[in-house]
């Protein structure tokens, strides 16, 4: 009875373990998911692409985006680490013990959290895509400006010769790669984190934790992580549509 009472105070200090882990992983997230950040950078934006030349506006809108995915990729590592160094422990512990003769069928509230974990997966992906698509075609529209206006002196490649339109087209051309490689990485680390939940939540439906643990996982993930996803990808999708309006307003220019 001491034997079994002991093995069975392992995984469920193992998952006291994990979801303590969990909690310090999606601390960092908290502070910017305030509704305020939100607020600011669309007005940043906002105010970037309104006063300035389209060019220019699209630039700092660029160079604003760029920044504030630099601080969601720092935030979202950690935790894919954090999870990572979780996961790595409970499928030590897994690894460990032996397999049921019987699989047990899947408990309606672990069926219900897979889905859900399934379903949050997929909407970034799908997410991810319409973005890169987009980004396409800003890339494809650059490329264009700087065949048109790095000709003559100024397509030789020398500074010196070439014109402020030239630098300018070079210059947004960059920028456009930068987001683009920006948004690539954050939407790879969000990616990441289903990923683990997933490997976290296939753990419970092996026997190898207490059921309940996807479930406690899936509320801490929703007190933490949910609205601050939510609204950097409220973002993501209003950067696109005014990104896209003025690489379009550039077409449009001798």
């Amino acid at each position: 009875m001491t034997s079994q009472a002991g093995n069975s105070e392992i995984p469920l200090r193992l998952l006291r373990d994990a979801l303590l882990v969990l909690s310090f992983a999606l601390a960092p997230l908290l502070a910017s998911g305030q509704p305020d950040q939100k607020s600011s950078a669309q007005e940043r934006s906002n105010d970037s692409a309104q006063r300035a030349p389209s060019a220019d506006g699209l630039l700092r809108l660029q160079g604003s985006a760029s920044e504030l995915a630099q601080e969601w990729i720092a935030s979202e590592s950690l935790v894919a680490q954090e999870l990572q160094r979780g996961l790595k422990r409970l499928e030590r512990s897994c690894a460990q013990k032996p397999a049921p003769a019987t699989p047990e069928p899947l408990s309606p509230a672990l069926a219900s959290s897979l889905r859900v974990l399934e379903q949050g997966a997929a909407a970034v992906q799908a997410r991810a895509q319409a973005f890169q698509r987009a980004a396409h075609s800003w890339s494809e529209s650059a490329t264009q400006q700087v065949a048109k206006q790095c000709t003559g002196l100024s397509g030789l490649g020398l500074g010196a010769f070439k014109s402020q339109a030239c630098r300018q087209a070079e210059a947004v051309q960059q920028g456009v790669k930068t987001l683009r490689s920006d948004m690539g990485r954050y939407f790879q680390v969000v990616e990441q984190r289903y990923s683990a939940y997933q490997a976290l939540a296939r753990l419970e439906e092996r026997g190898c934790v207490r059921a309940g643990f996807t479930g406690r996982l899936m509320r801490a993930d929703e007190a933490h992580v949910r609205s601050t996803e939510g609204n950097n990808m409220e973002l993501i999708e209003q950067w696109t549509r005014t990104f896209t309006g003025l690489v379009g307003s550039l077409g449009a220019m001798p």
